[in-house]
C-alpha cells in the first residue's frame, strides 16, 4: 500500500509539471469578478441523525372523558355482608300479606314455615320436666306410632300415626291438648296392596305433614297421601306406592301455592323410580311430575325464592337439585352427595347448604342453569356429617348434629370450621332448631339440650320429657309442641285450673315445685275442656271415613296417556 501511494505521487507530480510546461507559471492574482446570477436551488439534503432527547415536559390538563366501556363479566359472589340500613322510599319491598304473615306465625310443615329450623319470635320455656308436669300446660296420648313431627295452626294441632295396616290423621285442641277428630285414611288402590318393609327407626308414619291454613296433607310408608280440611272432612287420597325403600319411606310434604309437592326417590338411581310431583291442593290431581335420577332418600324439599325466582330445592345421592315449582322443569344440578342421603337441605344468606354422613358440609350458590357442580359450589367443608338430623343456621354460622352426639359449628361466609364438641350422652335423630339466641337440639331419650350459638361452644342446660322422643319440636307463640313415644306435649304456661277442680294434665303439675313461668300463650286467652291422660275414649270417637278413587290401580307402565294433564294409570282417581 506504501509503494502503490508513492508511485500515484509521482504521477500526479509528473502531471502537474506537463501542465505547467504547457500554459506557463501561475500569474499574479487578477482582481475581483462581478458576482454570477444565482444558480438553482439544490435538492434537499438527507434527514440528519436523530438529536438527544430533551427533558420531559410538564403533565399537561386533564383531556375529556372517555365513552363509558362495556360492562366486564360478573365477578364470583363475596360473602354475605351485614344487614344494612333501612332504605328509603320509593324501593322498599312489598308489604307482606296477611297471609304470609299467618304463614310465618305458625308452624305448617317439618321444620317451620320454610323448613329451615328457625323459631318464629316468642318467649319460650327452657325449664320443664314432663314426669311431674312442671311447665308442662298439658300431655296427651297419641292414637298410632309415628315418628312424624307435629304441625300447628293456630289454635289446630295435627299429627298423624301409622300401624303395618292403619293410618291416621289426628286434629288436637292446641289450647287444651283435648282431640278434635281422628280419621283412618283408605285407600282402595291400595288396600290390598303387601305392607312396605320399613325400619323401626322410620315405621310406617315417619313424613312430617302441611297445611296451607286451610287443609291439611299426610304422606304414608305405603305412598298414600290424604287430605282434609281442618274439621276432619277428607277431601281426597292418592296411592303412588307401593314404595321402594331400604329403611321406609320418609320424606315430608310441603307446599307452594295451590299445590303439593311430594318428593318420592326410591329404589336405585338405574331403576327409573324416583320422581317429584306436584298435585292440586284441591282435588290432588297431578300438577306436574319430573322422573329424578337418584336413588331412594329420606330428605324433604324446601322451596326458596332467591333473586325473585322460586325454587324447590332436593338432595339425594349424589345431586343436590332445583326445580321450578310451576312446571317441574329443573334450573341446576351439583354433583356432591353420597350414600344414604337424610339430612334435608337448607337456605341461608343467599346459600343451599347441603350435608349427607360420609361427605362435605356444602354451599352452592343457586343462581346457575345446568350442572353446576364446577361453577357455583362456594365452599365444601369436611367433618362429621349427620347421618339423620338436618342442618340449622342462624345467619352467621352453620350447625350440624351427628347423630352419635357431636355437633360442629362452620362460618356460613366461608365454611371454616369453628368448633366441634361432644355432646351430652345420648343419639341425637330430631333436628336442631334456632330459638332466639340458643340452638335447642333433643336426644333420642326425650332430654332437650340447650345451646349458645356463635363461635365458642356454649352448653346452657337441659330440659327433661320423661320419655323418648324423636321428633322435632314445633314452636309457635310461647308454646313449644313435642311428641314423645307415648304423647304430645305442650310446653308453656299451664293452664287455669278448670271448674270442676282438675288440673287439666290428669297430674299433680299445680302441685309440684313452679319453675319461673314463662310468659301466657296466646293459646291460653280462650280455655276450654282440658286433655286426660287417659284418651282411650279417643279411639272409640275417631272416625273412619275416606273418599275412594274411581278406578283399580292398574300395572300398567308409569308414563301417562292423554297429553301433559292425564293421570298416570298406577294413580288412579
Amino acid at each position: 500500500e506504501y509503494v502503490e501511494a508513492a508511485e500515484a505521487a509521482d504521477i500526479a507530480d509528473e502531471a502537474e509539471a506537463a501542465r505547467q510546461a504547457l500554459i506557463g507559471p501561475m500569474g499574479p492574482a487578477g482582481g475581483q469578478g462581478v458576482p454570477g446570477a444565482p444558480g438553482m436551488q439544490g435538492a434537499p439534503g438527507m434527514p440528519g441523525p436523530p438529536g438527544a432527547g430533551g427533558r420531559t415536559g410538564a403533565r399537561g390538563p386533564a383531556g375529556a372523558a372517555g365513552a363509558q366501556g362495556s360492562a366486564g363479566p360478573a365477578g364470583l359472589a363475596g360473602p354475605p355482608g351485614p344487614p344494612g340500613p333501612a332504605g328509603a322510599g320509593g324501593g322498599a319491598a312489598p308489604e307482606p300479606t296477611d297471609v304470609d304473615t299467618e304463614y310465618e306465625a305458625n308452624w305448617p310443615r317439618f321444620r317451620g314455615p320454610h323448613g329451615s329450623g328457625v323459631a318464629p319470635a316468642g318467649n319460650y320455656p327452657t325449664t320443664w320436666d314432663g314426669e311431674p308436669g312442671t311447665n308442662v300446660a298439658w300431655s296427651t296420648p297419641v292414637m298410632l306410632p309415628g315418628k312424624s313431627s307435629p304441625i300447628v295452626w293456630n289454635d289446630r294441632i295435627f299429627l298423624s300415626g301409622a300401624t303395618e295396616d292403619t293410618r291416621q290423621v289426628c286434629a288436637y285442641d292446641a289450647r287444651t291438648g283435648v282431640m278434635l277428630w281422628c280419621r283412618t285414611v283408605v285407600n282402595e288402590l291400595s288396600a290390598e296392596d303387601e305392607p312396605p318393609r320399613v325400619e323401626a327407626d322410620t315405621g310406617y308414619a315417619a313424613p312430617t305433614l302441611a297445611t296451607d291454613g286451610e287443609k291439611v296433607f299426610a304422606s304414608f310408608a305405603n305412598g298414600d297421601i290424604a287430605a282434609f280440611d281442618f274439621d276432619g272432612e277428607q277431601l281426597w287420597t292418592r296411592a303412588t306406592g307401593p314404595l321402594e325403600s331400604i329403611y321406609g319411606h320418609a320424606a315430608s310434604l310441603t307446599t307452594y301455592k295451590d299445590r303439593v309437592i311430594v318428593l318420592l326417590d326410591q329404589g336405585e338411581a338405574d331403576d327409573d323410580l324416583s320422581r317429584i310431583v306436584a298435585l292440586s291442593m284441591k282435588d290432588g290431581h297431578r300438577v306436574w311430575e319430573t322422573e329424578r335420577e337418584t336413588p331412594n332418600s329420606w330428605t324433604t324439599p324446601i322451596v326458596i325464592d332467591h333473586g325473585g325466582q322460586p325454587q324447590i330445592i332436593t338432595a339425594a345421592n349424589p345431586w343436590v337439585i332445583a326445580y321450578d315449582p310451576e312446571n317441574g322443569e329443573e334450573l341446576w344440578r351439583a354433583d356432591l352427595l353420597f350414600g344414604d342421603v337424610a339430612p334435608s337441605p337448607i337456605y341461608a344468606g343467599g346459600l343451599v347448604i347441603a350435608c349427607s354422613d360420609g361427605t362435605d358440609l356444602v354451599a352452592i350458590r343457586p343462581d346457575g342453569e345446568g350442572d353446576v357442580t364446577e361453577t357455583h359450589v362456594l365452599w365444601q367443608s369436611p367433618g362429621s356429617m349427620p347421618d339423620t338430623a338436618s342442618p340449622v343456621s342462624d345467619g352467621t354460622n352453620v350447625y350440624v348434629v351427628a347423630s352419635f352426639g357431636l355437633m360442629s359449628c362452620y362460618r356460613l361466609s366461608d365454611g371454616q370450621q369453628l368448633w366441634e364438641e361432644n355432646l351430652p350422652d345420648g343419639m341425637y335423630y330430631a333436628s336442631p332448631t334456632i330459638v332466639g339466641d340458643r340452638i335447642w337440639l333433643m336426644n333420642r331419650d326425650g332430654v332437650m339440650q340447650f345451646f349458645a350459638i356463635g363461635s365458642e361452644f356454649k352448653h346452657l342446660g337441659s330440659a327433661s320429657l320423661g320419655e323418648p322422643a324423636d321428633s322435632t319440636p314445633a314452636f309457635v307463640g310461647a308454646s313449644v309442641f313435642i311428641r314423645g313415644e307415648k304423647k304430645l306435649y305442650r310446653i308453656g304456661a299451664p293452664q287455669p285450673k278448670p271448674a270442676n277442680g282438675g288440673d287439666g294434665n290428669g297430674s299433680d303439675a299445680d302441685e309440684a315445685a313452679p319453675a319461673p313461668a314463662p310468659e301466657p300463650s296466646p293459646f291460653d286467652a280462650t280455655p276450654s275442656k282440658p286433655a286426660s291422660q287417659d284418651h282411650e275414649r279417643g279411639s272409640q270417637q275417631a272416625e273412619h271415613s275416606a273418599v275412594l278413587p274411581a278406578r283399580r290401580r292398574e300395572s300398567a307402565p308409569r308414563e301417562d296417556e292423554g297429553g301433559d294433564d292425564a293421570e298416570p294409570k298406577d294413580w288412579g282417581f
